[in-house]
Formats: C-alpha cells, sequence, structure tokens
C-alpha cells in the first residue's frame, strides 16, 4: 500500500516506524529536522504543511491507498483529511483528540453536507479510557481487554507468591465452561500448548496466566482470582479527555468517582 502520514510526531512516528517495511510509507512534516528523525528507516519525508494542496501534491495523496492525518491539531487532522479525499485518496483516517468531533463527524448527515467523508474518526483517549475502566473494574487483573465486539474477553491474572494457585500443576485445574487458557508467560517467553513442557508445567510466583472467555464466563473466571470486594471508589487525577471519559465509564458501572481538577 501507498500509505501518507500528517504528522511526524509520537503517533506518526510509530505508525511509520511499524509500517515502513511492508508499505511505502511519506510523511508530511513542517519541521525540516523531520527528515534526521526518519533518516534510518524506509520513509520519505515531505516538509510542509498537512493542509497545503500543493505539499500534499507532493506527497502523492492523489494515489494514496491511506491517507492518515495525526499531527498534534484535531483542526489541521480534519481539514488535511478532507483535502487528501478531494485530492484522490482512497481512504482517510483521521485523530482527533476531542470527543465532540467524533460524535459530529460519525453523523451521516454531517458527511452529506460536506460532500464526502472521512473514513474513519479515530479517539485514542477513548480507546485509553476505555481500556482503564475495564482493568479498574477487575482488580486483581494485570490486564483486559474486550474482543469480537465485545462477544468475548482477554485477561491476564499473575500468580502470587502464597496464592492459591503457586506450585500447582496446571493441567490439573478447571476452568469455568467458556474459558480458554490461551498460555502461560514465564519470565518473558510464552507458552502455548504445543510447547513440550506444558502438561508437566507446575505453576511458579510470577507466572502470567491468559485467558479468552465469553462474557458469561468471564465474570466466574474472575471470582476464582478475586481477593476480597471490588473496586466502589475511585479518585481520578485531571479531568482532561481520558479522565472525563473514565469517570463517564465507571459511574455507568455504579462506581463513585472524585476527580481532582485544577
Amino acid at each position: 500500500m501507498y500509505i501518507v502520514i500528517a504528522g511526524g510526531g509520537e503517533m506518526g512516528g510509530e505508525l511509520a516506524r511499524a509500517l515502513e517495511k511492508t508499505h511505502d510509507v511519506v510523511v508530511i512534516d513542517r519541521n525540516p529536522q523531520a527528515r534526521e528523525r526518519f533518516a534510518s528507516w524506509d520513509v520519505k519525508v515531505v516538509v510542509g504543511g498537512a493542509t497545503d494542496p500543493d505539499t500534499l501534491r507532493e506527497a502523492g495523496v492523489d494515489r494514496a491507498d491511506l491517507f492518515v492525518a495525526s499531527t498534534d491539531s484535531d483542526e489541521i487532522n480534519l481539514l488535511a483529511s478532507l483535502l487528501a479525499k478531494g485530492l484522490g485518496a482512497k481512504e482517510a483516517f483521521c485523530f482527533v483528540g476531542k470527543g465532540g468531533y467524533v460524535e459530529v463527524l460519525t453523523d451521516p448527515r454531517t458527511a452529506e453536507i460536506l460532500g464526502t467523508r472521512i473514513d474513519r474518526v479515530l479517539w485514542p483517549q477513548r480507546a485509553m479510557a476505555r481500556e482503564i475502566v475495564e482493568v479498574i473494574l477487575v482488580p486483581w487483573a494485570v490486564d483486559t481487554e474486550v474482543l469480537a465486539g465485545g462477544r468475548l474477553r482477554f485477561v491476564e491474572y499473575r500468580v502470587k507468591e502464597g496464592g492459591e494457585y503457586v506450585h500447582r500443576l496446571l493441567s490439573g485445574e478447571k476452568w469455568p465452561e467458556g474459558v480458554l487458557l490461551a498460555g502461560v508467560v514465564r519470565e518473558g517467553t510464552f507458552l502455548s500448548f504445543a510447547h513440550p513442557e506444558f502438561p508437566e508445567l507446575i505453576l511458579e510466583p510470577g507466572d502470567k496466566l491468559l485467558f479468552v472467555a465469553t462474557q458469561k464466563a468471564f465474570s466466574e473466571l474472575a471470582a476464582y482470582f478475586t481477593e476480597g470486594p471490588g473496586v466502589r471508589r475511585v479518585m481520578v487525577i485531571g479531568g482532561g479527555n481520558v479522565g472525563f471519559v473514565v469517570a463517564q465509564g465507571l459511574l455507568k458501572r455504579r462506581v463513585e468517582v472524585v476527580i481532582v481538577e485544577r
């Protein structure tokens, strides 16, 4: 794919690094020093403004399979995405930091008025906030994710020193119906069912158990590892985009929330 990324900062840089080995990547950035930052990667850098049609043409958006606007300005990202689509980009992805933009831009009426549309509006703060909420609500988990459009849950638990599962034979454990033990991480090494040591694996402190469960079975699995009552009160430091969405998510789950904000 031919991919044009507007903005060579933290977000755009990570995208370019992830994509440059398998795709043709062009980065647009106002700062001439961007050429030095990307010198070791197979990335073309075009110096200029992402909302300048001449700069977009120089970057080749007319033949781009994908245009990604990832500058630190929502307004620049929105205008650049619309211009890129107008100049011929097949798809345009736009990163925003303000939740209000997501609501407006995903409304079909907005696309009709604009006469074109941004294919995907991405709000990374919302994804981060939702992940924080899920981790808070499963306090004994190391990590948890929602999969398959909400039908499945991934969850990771750590075997604790003195805990119920330490020094027990893993193959002898029985988990609720609808739960799949995907594997174990021991000292940074992932051990799956195919690993020769797996059948005789004795759980040790620090081992991480990785599960995939249906939503129904998830609560049953969580009960296996829960120690004490769940979280009922949460203090959120900072009422910005992430803090606001975290508070919203917790309030929907009937958790008491206090926000500390200057």
